[in-house]
């Protein structure tokens, strides 16, 4: 009886314990689960980091849950980024998914900052919702002396003394800039998983405050520790650029008569590459009028690189971006870029928005 008793017990933990597997097994492959609860949030200071592992994007690849198994690689991709705040519009979309495929990838990691330079250029990070104060304040203090962010008279006051050069624009010398660095491991490439230390590393600039100067800037990244790829003639899955802004053209009178995005995109022709420091674009920021405005301007760049050391396990890792504001200059500015940075010729007055994000390689090797 005792013995009868104990195989009844030992038949029941082995039923639980399967069924406990099947139910497991259930939750995985056909249970849907939240990308965006699997992404790790931290803050250094004002800055914003965000982390998905290889578990999570391995799982995202295999998965056949209801939510995902109708989707393609470049719609579980797009998924991956929208978990991570990375929104693309159709054009960077376009750009980015020549180089980059969900089966390359193992880890991600993101860090953003905002970014206020002073009129003597001196460079601040702050908060989003401090940004986003400061800068609805100076709109506030454009609004009522009836100019634009940009010193261009707005033409909405039809009082007796608007528009008519009785009035001088309140034009604040500070800057804001959103930017943000993504570094996607992606040591799949060639599909095998052998391409250790293999980085595709992009750099987002986005103007917070549409700027006053309108000249040639150049904004790339850069570091000491990784090999840039050489660009090959033809090919542009190495390096990318995609400019956004919006054309709006005004009536007489100050009304909206048509507002649109607009893209400028460069070839990888188009970059400078140090193959021991990093990469950079040069782009014209385009002039407003009195009637034809730009603004929101938002850059996207984009590039290939690996870690020079690549079977040391055990150091840290780091990539910086750099934003080159020209504001004056006596002849046509000239770039060059090294392993601390861009630097600019034939320059009389620029500002430099810096970024950087720091990580250890060893989460990476072990992928």
């Amino acid at each position: 009886m005792k013995k009868l008793t104990q195989t009844i017990f030992s038949l029941i933990l082995s039923l639980t314990f399967l069924l406990s597997l099947s139910v497991n097994v259930f939750a995985y492959e056909y249970g849907s689960f939240d990308l965006k609860s699997s992404v790790k949030t931290q803050h250094i200071g004002d800055k914003e980091i965000y982390i998905i592992n290889s578990y999570t994007v391995n799982r995202l690849k295999n998965s056949k849950s209801i939510k995902y198994k109708n989707m393609d690689n470049e719609e579980r991709l797009t998924a991956l980024f929208d978990a991570i705040g990375f929104s693309l519009n159709e054009k960077e979309q376009e750009e980015v998914y020549k180089m980059l495929a969900l089966s390359h990838i193992e880890n991600i990691r993101v860090e953003k900052s905002y970014i206020k330079t002073s009129g003597d250029g001196s460079q601040k990070n702050i908060s989003k919702e401090e940004a986003e104060h400061l800068i609805e304040e100076e709109k506030l203090l454009l609004e009522s002396s009836n100019y634009d962010d940009e010193g261009i008279m707005t033409m909405s006051d039809t009082g007796p003394t608007a528009g008519h050069g009785n009035e001088e624009p309140v034009v604040s010398s500070n800057d804001y800039m959103a930017q943000t660095i993504y570094v996607f491991y992606t040591p799949n490439y060639n599909g095998t998983g052998s391409t250790i230390g293999r980085y595709v590393v992009l750099a987002s600039f986005e103007w917070l405050k549409n700027p006053i100067y309108r000249k040639t800037d150049c904004m790339g990244l850069y570091t000491d520790q990784f090999n840039w790829c050489d660009k090959i003639a033809g090919d542009d899955s190495n390096y990318a650029f995609i400019a956004t802004y919006t054309e709006t053209l005004y009536s007489n009178s100050g009304s909206v008569v048509s507002s649109e995005t607009k893209y400028d995109t460069k070839s990888e022709d188009d970059a400078t590459v140090s193959n021991s420091a990093g990469f950079f674009f040069e782009y014209n920021l385009r002039n407003s009028f009195s009637s034809l405005r730009y603004g929101n301007f938002s850059f996207l760049i984009s590039g290939v690189c690996n870690v020079r050391d690549y079977d040391d396990a055990t150091q840290s890792l780091s990539i910086s971006s750099e934003y080159v504001h020209i504001q004056a200059l006596s002849l046509s500015p000239s770039f060059t870029i090294g392993p601390v940075g861009i630097t600019a010729s034939n320059v009389v007055v620029k500002k430099t928005y810096q970024s950087s994000h720091e990580w250890n390689y060893y989460d990476d090797y072990y992928a």
